[in-house]
């Protein structure tokens, strides 16, 4: 019966060794959950400050996108008030007077019989059609007595050019090509 006491004596020391042990380990997992959390919170405090960066950035790209937007309908009222002017004008033309008179000197009654005559003159354009079109102009603006700007296309390719004319004063116009653009 000693023996059982003394067997019994033992196991205090045993289960003290055991929980100390098991403490231990449960006060290593607190401290590592603590860790834990505390690179959470500063991951959380890391977005948070990102967070607030963007929404610093969004409000300046809304505002300037408002500014664009602004200027953008600012842009196509001048652009109208300008297609109103050219129309005003009675042709596609930026001449003044002084322009309009060498023009008529030189034999051709109005910017329209210039537009026109380039119109029906698409050999002057400089540019080869591709793909079985056939090259003509869209857009002809007279800009002075001496060029007339030409944009044109076939269908597949374009460009623009400036090209200056001549009249014999019969009311014949040459064209010469002086500049090509291909888009």
């Amino acid at each position: 019966m000693d023996k059982k006491i003394a067997a019994l004596g033992g196991i205090p020391l045993v289960l003290a060794v055991v929980l100390a042990f098991l403490l231990a380990q449960s006060n290593q997992k607190l401290e590592s959950k603590a860790s834990e959390s505390d690179q959470t919170a500063k991951a959380l405090e890391a977005l948070q400050a990102a967070h607030g960066e963007l929404e610093k950035e969004h409000g300046e790209l809304k505002g300037k996108y408002q500014a664009l937007a602004m200027e953008h309908e600012e842009l196509l009222q001048a652009y109208a008030v300008f297609e109103e002017a050219m129309d005003s004008l009675g042709g596609d033309s930026l001449l003044d007077p002084f322009e309009l008179q060498q023009i008529k000197r030189a034999g051709i009654q109005d910017v329209d019989q210039l537009v026109q005559d380039l119109k029906d003159h698409p050999e002057v354009i400089g540019m080869e059609a591709v793909l079985g079109g056939t090259m003509f102009f869209t857009k002809i603006v007279v800009l002075n007595d001496k060029w007339v700007f030409g944009a044109f296309e076939d269908g597949h390719v374009m460009g623009y050019g400036i090209y200056t004319w001549t009249a014999d004063g019969a009311s014949a116009i040459t064209w010469e090509e002086l500049f090509r653009q291909e888009l």
